[in-house]
């Protein structure tokens, strides 16, 4: 037995080290949250919240459940409202009182859980339910106007598109490649949202897009133009430089709006 009390004491002492390193990653990851936040002038708000996502918990709690007669939404009470590494040294202790008071659930509920982990021989299995991570949620919200915020999931397709690719541009300094953004993205927002960031990053970072958008090209002062050309089998380098070579602002014109001729008019229709 003294034997076993020092292999528990143990025990604890490294859960609660990998409790300590989980604590340090979250906080990481909301430190770098609000450093995005930030960086993207709060046009998109990031948020960290800890251990909020109990589902690889109740997972393993259906696990050891079997034949208990404990009921899916009483584990989803468990799962929501209890953490793997008390909730297992508090059954092990029958305290079930101070597991009803966290949960709402009646005391009976974890007895019955008890006993039949025990019946069935499941204690290495309850044992292992404190390695199991609470995740942490990321929450993503776009000012779609001024100040009203909608979340990441109920964003209209090229709204998401939008969000993404400005957290792409505003993290890191690893070369970014990004595969013609107008197809996904609402025109003015690449304006709006998109060419400042490249503009401001200028000599910072490089980006690379394969697009046939005139804002990125022109707006965003694109210092090296590829134009490529291809057949069914493969592709080639037509001209390179920047837009200043008249050789190459002719090829944008041609590619990007369609030629001399019909740039000149639409520019007089819109009369600007």
């Amino acid at each position: 037995m003294p034997a076993v009390e020092e292999l528990r004491r143990e025990r604890d002492s490294l859960l609660d080290e990998l409790q300590a390193g989980r604590r340090l990653v979250t906080v990481a990851r909301q430190d770098k949250a609000r450093e995005l936040t930030a960086r993207l002038e709060d046009r998109v708000r990031i948020r960290v919240s800890k251990d909020g996502d109990g589902r690889g918990f109740l997972d393993a709690l259906k696990a050891i459940r079997v034949g208990s007669r404990v009921r899916d939404e009483e584990l989803e009470a468990m799962a929501n409202e209890l953490h793997p590494v008390p909730f297992v040294k508090s059954l092990i202790a029958r305290d079930f009182a101070v597991l009803a008071s966290k949960s709402n659930l009646e005391e009976r509920v974890f007895e019955r859980l008890a006993d039949n982990i025990v019946e069935k021989g499941l204690i290495q299995e309850l044992y292992e339910l404190q390695l199991v991570d609470l995740n942490d949620v990321v929450r993503v919200q776009f000012a779609v106007e001024a100040s009203q915020y909608r979340e990441l999931e109920a964003l209209a397709h090229g709204q998401k598109c939008t969000v993404v690719l400005m957290i792409s541009l505003a993290e890191g300094d690893a070369p970014l490649l990004v595969d013609q953004p107008e197809d996904a993205l609402h025109a003015p927002w690449i304006e709006e949202y998109i060419v400042s960031r490249l503009r401001g990053d200028r000599g910072m970072r490089q980006c690379l897009f394969a697009t046939r958008s005139a804002n990125v090209l022109v707006s965003a002062d694109a210092e090296q133009i590829l134009a490529m050309e291809s057949d069914a089998g493969r592709g080639w380098l037509r001209q390179s430089g920047s837009i200043d070579r008249f050789d190459t602002r002719d090829l944008v014109v041609y590619h990007v709006e369609g030629g001399e001729k019909p740039f000149t008019r639409r520019r007089l229709k819109y009369g600007l």
